[in-house]
């Protein structure tokens, strides 16, 4: 995996994390100043570093069709 695609991934995780840099990085073992370097310098594309939003649910309405039986055929005996 390319270095800047790695650290987007720490950053994405850092922001969805809603910790701080510093105690981010301590649980996942990177150096806190490198990882806001990396923030800064790939911050050009705001977009990329914010966290990726939660897909929405699909919408499922149920169908419901009322079937009425037109007529009423017995089958006679041959």
């Amino acid at each position: 995996m390319p270095i800047p695609t790695r650290w987007l991934e720490h950053i994405r995780a850092w922001k969805a994390s809603g910790d701080t840099a510093l105690d981010y990085c301590g649980r996942v073992g990177l150096n806190a100043g490198t990882l806001k370097w990396w923030a800064w310098k790939l911050a050009s594309d705001v977009t990329s570093i914010e966290p990726a939003p939660a897909a929405a649910a699909p919408q499922i309405r149920p169908t419901f069709v009322e079937l009425t039986p037109l007529a009423v055929v017995h089958a006679q005996p041959r």
